[in-house]
């Protein structure tokens, strides 16, 4: 039997010399790099595909020193959020011929040097920093000098105020005036913010634009900082379900309302409160800085702050490949407006002691 020859794979001066252009007129068309003519373009494409030309990634690599791979940093897979915003990324890259590359952390300070270690190493051309467990800002300082753009998502920037990036963002100084004024309204005077913040709770205190708006309106309400406690973790149900049991079993008087700053915190709450026979909303208030259409269907469904996440995955593609491509202007910051949904996991409480009207209507005011 005869041995069958491998096909010799064509180039991109085989398509020049068939669409009868120059190499360099084929690399315009595929790359968009520069107007080309549109029968022009028709002509070379046609012979891309009769030919059944691609391009040598390697190689184009080698040449550009780009390899049109992009690095997302984020905490918890499983987290929907994070899905999300990879969908968004992805209607914005893909097109543009980037791939993604998943670097997930799990919250541990340690994973993370090592995942932003070992996407510097793989040269990325750029990194959307989804969530930080709040370490040394070494590694993103080192992808800065390699020129790799960065774009942070959410709370990020604050975390590493010294290290400008673009961002998108929800607006949290609005988001926590609502959660804390709808909260007041129903009767609540003693609450327990659950994880999600990535920093000690000295700091989150200090670089938590949510929680400064949500102590502020407390205090306008006439409530001392001690009537809200704050319970860090990183973003995972398990981490959710031992804060609210942590919090719900405080013998010097538990909250009568939880607020987990994202959804994976909030399944694990919910839980917590089925295991401590604490039923929702009747014994215990529950609301979410976070939306996703699991929200709507949790028995009871949770009230929440929606987050448009594929929004801000396509945002903070189109911010890097700005980046990417040239663009060297000042940081830029894209923040979604807050707005408030109620559902059935928040309820006056039972009981209730009379809000003071004065602070009250300043409290909805700011607004």
């Amino acid at each position: 039997m005869a041995t069958r020859r491998p096909l010799q794979r064509s180039t991109i001066v085989d398509v020049a010399r068939r669409a009868r252009v120059s190499p360099t007129t084929v690399s315009h068309v595929l790359n968009g790099t520069r107007f080309v003519a549109h029968e022009t373009r028709e002509r070379v494409l046609s012979v891309v595909d009769e030919l059944g030309y691609r391009p040598d990634a390697a190689a184009r690599s080698l040449r550009s020193r780009r390899r049109n791979v992009v690095g997302l940093l984020i905490t918890n897979p499983h987290n929907r959020a994070f899905a999300s915003i990879m969908d968004g990324l992805d209607e914005v890259l893909t097109p543009a011929g980037y791939s993604i590359m998943v670097a997930a952390t799990r919250g541990e300070t340690d994973r993370e040097l090592l995942c932003l270690r070992n996407l510097d190493e793989q040269r990325v051309d750029g990194v959307v920093v989804g969530s930080s467990a709040g370490g040394s800002s070494e590694p993103l300082q080192r992808l800065h000098h390699h020129n790799v753009p960065l774009v942070y998502i959410n709370g990020v920037a604050s975390q590493f105020p010294d290290l400008p990036a673009d961002t998108v963002t929800l607006d949290f100084t609005a988001a926590g005036r609502l959660l804390a004024s709808h909260l007041l309204g129903l009767g609540h005077r003693r609450f327990a913010l659950i994880g999600g913040l990535g920093l000690p709770a000295s700091r989150a205190r200090d670089r938590s634009p949510f929680v400064t708006a949500w102590l502020r309106t407390l205090a306008r309400a006439g409530l001392e900082p001690a009537a809200s406690r704050i319970y860090p973790g990183v973003s995972r149900e398990e981490v959710g379900y031992h804060l609210a049991r942590e919090a719900l079993t405080v013998t010097d008087g538990p909250p009568s309302a939880l607020v987990a700053l994202n959804t994976p915190l909030a399944v694990g709450s919910l839980l917590a409160c089925r295991d401590l026979g604490r039923r929702v909303p009747e014994d215990v208030s529950l609301a979410v800085l976070d939306d996703v259409p699991s929200n709507q269907i949790a028995s009871p469904p949770l009230t929440a702050i929606p987050n448009a996440w594929p929004e801000f995955g396509k945002i903070a593609g189109q911010f890097l490949i700005d980046r990417i491509r040239g663009y060297s202007g000042a940081p830029r910051v894209h923040v979604f407006r807050a707005r408030l949904v109620q559902r059935g996991s928040t309820a006056p409480l039972a009981e209730a002691a009379p809000a003071r009207p004065g602070r009250r209507r300043k409290a909805l005011a700011a607004d």
